[in-house]
C-alpha cells in the first residue's frame, strides 16, 4: 500500500488518497479506509473483483470518496456495480443513507442525474 497526499494549501483541504494492489472483495473500500481517506487507487495485476464501498463510521457526515483504476491495470474493476476501465475514476457521494454517483442524463446536453448504488 502507498499513500498520496497533497498539501494544505490556501485553505483548501488535503486530498489523501491509499493504493492498492489487488485487493481481496471489498478490500479497497473498507469503513477504515472510507474513514481515513478521500479515495482509493486500485492497481489490478490479473483478474479483479467487485467492490462495495462500505458505510463510514460517522453516517450522518457528507463524504466525497473517489475510486481510480490505476493507468497500468490489466482489467476493470467493479465499485457499486459501476464499472470502472483502466486509467479511469469514479466519485462517490455519502448522502446519509447510501453511496450515490452523478451521471450524464438522458439527451440535454446540461442534464445530470443522480444514481444511488447501495
Amino acid at each position: 500500500m502507498g499513500l498520496w497526499e497533497s498539501e494544505n494549501t490556501g485553505g483548501v483541504e488535503a486530498l489523501k488518497i491509499i493504493t492498492i494492489t489487488d485487493p481481496a472483495l471489498n478490500a479497497a473500500v473498507t469503513t477504515s479506509i472510507v474513514d481515513t481517506y478521500n479515495g482509493v487507487v486500485i492497481t489490478l495485476t490479473g483478474v479483479g473483483n467487485a467492490q462495495t464501498i462500505q458505510n463510514p463510521t460517522d453516517i450522518t457526515v457528507s463524504k466525497e470518496f473517489i475510486v481510480a483504476n490505476n493507468d497500468t491495470s490489466m482489467n476493470v474493476i467493479i465499485v457499486n456495480s459501476v464499472a470502472i476501465a483502466t486509467g479511469e475514476a469514479q466519485k462517490f457521494f455519502w448522502d446519509g443513507s447510501a453511496w450515490l454517483i452523478l451521471v450524464a442524463g438522458g439527451g440535454g446536453k446540461d442534464i445530470i442525474e443522480i444514481q444511488v448504488f447501495s
